[in-house]
């Protein structure tokens, strides 16, 4: 013997995975460890190929007793890093798990009901609790793959297939807008309406756990989206010009825009009119029609007809070439019903979109669509002068904004049985303290927001890369709450916000899920920054404390996010040993890489046991380039300036501490690359 010390072989656990999925139970159970399980996991590639996929997960932190007992372990049970899912294989131990992978949570983020050529554009936006770094490249990827294919009814286009992320240019983004897009090839495809479909492929998990959007039939959900084809219209659209000067009696529609311009209508309803008139009453007669804006003009009233047939395509208005947007100025001035009808089976809703206009709101004028073919209303880059006025905009009407700059908000996007917000993309807007209709929101600039309100909680929502500036005191601008104690809140998505807190109301959260109501079903929370002092911007999520009823958390993914506060509650805060819904999280599963600036008020009961690898709490000022927001402590706030800074200084103690990524852009738009992230929406 040379008198070394004997080498000691590293730890190999077995055991068994209980049914939960996020524990195993295993002999002379050690206290984070750190130990990695091999686990061979089902999963798709970045073609959307079936692969199986070697990973390893952790074993992180023993699990405790319940209230009373907490301070005490249980005998054998060690929570993971992440969960097992049923169908893994994991070394060592019998996989009793009864979890799946989820399907992933995503939506289309494109205008629709376009007059299209030999080719359609189109963007996804995907989310995934199992987002890891690409195999090949290492760049962070939220799901595996997406394909889209156009189809209509009769023969289909190939299967369009990306399995990497870009930063889109669609629309005036407040950040960038990372995501899945494509431009498909429909040239085999006859002239007509068709529809897109997707399938959206998660790292991990069976046939299952694909998202496919022909599985569900909701419009403002991840369904179809229908186009038209028409080659020759799409090249040469039928066009009809609107000025202050012009005549509803003798405008021209013409695909030439000389002699369109020539002859101007003077208001959008009688351009309607005169488009009826000129192109006949067949099918399809609106489809794809452009009225062009030259100057100041007056909305109108549409005159009354059994119909103005529209198939697929919807009428668009838009600047005239020569007008600037600010000068194109479409004047609302009454009620819009747009009497569009005799769509092709299967298509439900008529169609319109406003672009690259301005429109000037005068009263509480709505769209109105058909009890039997609600209208579907686009906004592509305008600016909107709302003025204060009262009401939604909607009757038997659906909004869509893709980029939009407005003023005088007066609740106008607020939740009403009238018509669904479906998406709210790039809109600049001080909301006043109202809150808009929660479903996607996507890039946004929102000024003094209130939360949004859940028109359906179980279908969840999407947050991503919107700053949240001077939020109102009353209430967070993200609060995501059922509205039983028990039902399910999800899928949701909240990744790369900045929520920039400025008040000095410290009973307000800025960020709730599953706090005040509701049970939770698979949560990405990614990258998300929250500002201001202590609990004047805290985080309140996944609680089961309430003694109305139990609640249960399961599936979330809480990576690379930076706050002031993080709050969750549970058995020790409600002492109450049955309240175990958030022990998951509360054990650090699916957690890593997070910071808090400072502790909870009472760390004991409000905190994580266990934060996940890399997250640091209580850890003391971030660092950022220019804070302007709260200050000071709850007792003595001192109000922010707004308008800061919240990258980090290179000296950040919030740098490299997400083990791997998750996305490949930051907020910017600038490449996150591979290895350790910093926490927060920027790299």
């Amino acid at each position: 013997m040379n008198g070394g010390a004997v080498p000691v072989a590293p730890w190999q656990p077995t055991g068994a995975v209980g049914t939960d999925g996020w524990s195993v139970t295993t002999a002379s159970p050690r206290d984070l460890s750190f130990a990695a399980v091999p686990v061979d996991r089902a999963g798709f590639d970045q073609t959307g190929m079936a692969t199986t996929w070697k990973e390893s997960v952790l074993l992180t932190k023993r699990v405790r007793q319940a209230y009373p007992d907490e301070a005490a372990f249980t005998a054998d049970r060690i929570a993971v890093s992440d969960y097992i899912y049923a169908e893994d294989i994991a070394k060592g131990f019998t996989n009793g798990s009864l979890e799946t992978s989820p399907p992933p949570i995503a939506a289309w983020i494109m205008p629709a009901c376009e007059l299209v050529a030999g080719s359609v554009h189109w963007e996804i936006a995907a989310y995934h609790r199992d987002a890891r770094s690409d195999p090949i490249t290492g760049v962070g990827r939220q799901v595996a793959a997406v394909r889209v294919r156009a189809n209509n009814g009769t023969e289909a286009s190939p299967w369009q297939t990306v399995g990497k992320t870009s930063i889109s240019t669609l629309c005036q983004d407040a950040s960038a807008m990372e995501c899945f897009e494509g431009d498909l090839d429909i040239g085999a495809l006859a002239d007509g309406p068709f529809w897109l479909e997707a399938e959206v492929f998660p790292w991990f998990g069976g046939t299952g756990s694909v998202l496919k959007s022909e599985a569900r039939t909701g419009q403002r959900e991840f369904s179809r989206r229908w186009f038209c084809k028409n080659v020759t219209r799409a090249a040469n659209p039928p066009m009809v010009y609107v000025a202050s000067t012009g005549d509803d009696a003798l405008g021209e529609v013409s695909s030439d825009s000389a002699t369109a311009r020539a002859k101007p209508c003077r208001t959008l309803g009688g351009a309607w009119a005169r488009a009826r008139t000129v192109l006949g009453n067949g099918r399809g007669t609106m489809d794809g029609l452009r009225v062009r804006v030259l100057d100041t003009v007056d909305s109108g009233s549409v005159p009354y007809a059994v119909s103005y047939p529209q198939d697929c395509a919807a009428v668009v208005v838009e600047r005239a070439p020569e007008t600037s947007r600010s000068n194109a100025v479409v004047r609302w001035n009454t009620h819009l019903r747009c009497y569009f009808k005799d769509h092709s089976p299967g298509i439900t809703e008529g169609a319109l979109t406003f672009r690259d206009c301005t429109i000037d709101r005068t009263a509480g004028w709505a769209f109105y669509g058909e009890t039997a073919a609600p209208l579907h209303v686009q906004f592509h880059d305008v600016v909107m002068r709302n003025n204060g006025q009262p009401g939604t905009w909607r009757t038997s009407s659906h909004v869509s904004i893709f980029g939009m700059e407005m003023t005088g908000y007066a609740n106008t996007l607020a939740q009403t049985a009238a018509g669904e917000v479906r998406i709210l993309r790039a809109l600049d807007a001080d909301l006043a303290g109202g809150g808009p209709e929660a479903w996607v929101t996507l890039c946004c600039r929102l000024t003094r927001a209130n939360a949004g309100r859940m028109a359906d909680a179980a279908k969840g929502v999407i947050y991503h890369g919107n700053l949240f500036l001077s939020p109102v005191a009353s209430t967070g601008p993200i609060g995501l709450s059922a509205v039983g104690v028990a039902d399910i809140v999800g899928p949701v998505a909240v990744v790369q916000n900045l929520i920039e807190v400025t008040h000095t109301t410290a009973q307000v959260a800025a960020f709730l899920l599953a706090a005040a109501s509701g049970a939770s079903r698979h949560s990405v929370v990614h990258h998300n920054i929250g500002t201001g002092a202590g609990q004047l911007g805290r985080w309140n999520l996944y609680y089961d404390e309430n003694a109305g009823g139990a609640r249960e958390h399961r599936l979330h993914s809480f990576k690379g996010n930076l706050c002031e506060q993080l709050n969750t509650k549970g058995d020790i805060f409600a002492q109450d040993g049955t309240r175990l819904g958030q022990f998951a999280f509360n054990h650090g599963v699916g957690c890593s890489g997070n910071y808090a600036v400072s502790h909870a008020n009472f760390p004991e009961a409000e905190e994580q046991d266990f934060a996940g690898p890399g997250t640091r709490i209580g850890a003391g000022k971030v660092l950022f380039v220019n804070d302007r927001s709260t200050s000071g402590t709850a007792e003595a706030p001192v109000a922010g300036m707004g308008g800061g800074d919240y990258h980090l200084l290179p000296e950040s103690a919030a740098r490299a501490i997400q083990p791997k990524p998750v996305l490949a852009f930051d907020m910017d738009g600038m490449a996150r690359g591979g290895g350790a992230q910093a926490a927060g929406a920027y790299a």
